[in-house]
């Protein structure tokens, strides 16, 4: 008698059909599951990231900081915000050009989503620096940065060094100060960095009418002749040092030479005398 095959199939089974059985894979039942799992699964996630753009995260809180010039309600109506905005729905890089361009005073602002409901704006402001004489007579102000933070000015503001002998071909508000002729903007540059670190707050008034004869006047008494912007981050330093060590009480006119010759200070008195002769 010959023997019976039997033969295991273990990714197939037998499934009554019309009364017939119908041998059913296996393999055929986990493809149509796992169609079913990865459809349920993008059809979750669809929904998540709906709900997400349209009732999670809806803004709630607007954390401002780091201005004191401007109210938070200024800022949040030109940046267009509103409460039923969505943190993921904002564009932050339009917005923080929109800022800028409204309020000069702002030299950047970082603008960062904290979830769920936060958007937090931190601001960094302009600190004036110089008072800019225009050919028309008016007045500019700049910033640390250069930031034109106020301008069409017709009276200086007190309290800061003014800058004669500059022509600007940029005079708009929020934008980088320039001068028509580009030497003239660098030395400016230059000269501006020095007295910064070198703490004198005291600077008056810088001269560029001249840039081959640059004059300075210093705390109402010191008349400063530097003359032309060669060596001149060296020549800022070192009449600064002489400066430190001259009375504060000290009247006169400070002229630099060279290296070699170093400076020559004529007190007030002697330049009368001079004058008388």
């Amino acid at each position: 008698m010959k023997d019976i095959e039997k033969t295991n199939l273990p990714d197939e089974q037998y499934r009554i059909i019309n009364g017939e059985k119908v041998i059913v894979s296996r393999r055929k039942r986990r493809r149509n599951m796992s169609l079913y799992y990865f459809i349920a699964v993008v059809f979750i996630i669809m929904a998540l990231i709906f709900l997400s753009l349209t009732v999670f995260f809806n803004i709630k809180t607007v954390d401002i900081t780091g201005t004191d010039l401007y109210v938070d309600e200024q800022i949040i109506e030109v940046a267009g915000l509103s409460e039923d905005d969505n943190l993921f729905r904002i564009d932050t890089a339009k917005m923080k050009d929109d800022i800028l361009s409204a309020f000069p005073y702002l030299e950047d602002i970082t603008i960062k989503k904290k979830l769920p409901s936060t958007l937090q704006l931190t601001a960094v402001q302009a600190v004036p620096m110089a008072n800019i004489k225009n050919e028309d007579e008016t007045f500019c102000v700049i910033s640390t940065t250069g930031r034109i933070v106020e301008t069409g000015m017709l009276d200086k503001k007190a309290g800061l060094v003014t800058v004669t002998g500059m022509d600007l071909k940029v005079k708009d508000l929020g934008k980088t100060y320039a001068d028509k002729d580009s030497m003239k903007t660098t030395i400016l540059n230059q000269i501006l960095g020095e007295i910064t670190a070198l703490g004198m707050t005291n600077m008056d008034t810088i001269d560029l009418s001249d840039r081959t004869n640059i004059k300075m006047t210093y705390d109402g008494r010191l008349d400063i002749e530097v003359g032309s912007s060669v060596d001149l981050a060296f020549k800022v330093r070192y009449i600064g040092a002489v400066i430190k060590k001259l009375s504060k009480t000290y009247q006169g006119t400070l002229i630099y030479h060279n290296a070699t010759s170093g400076l020559s200070a004529i007190p007030k008195a002697a330049e009368a005398t001079d004058k008388s002769n």
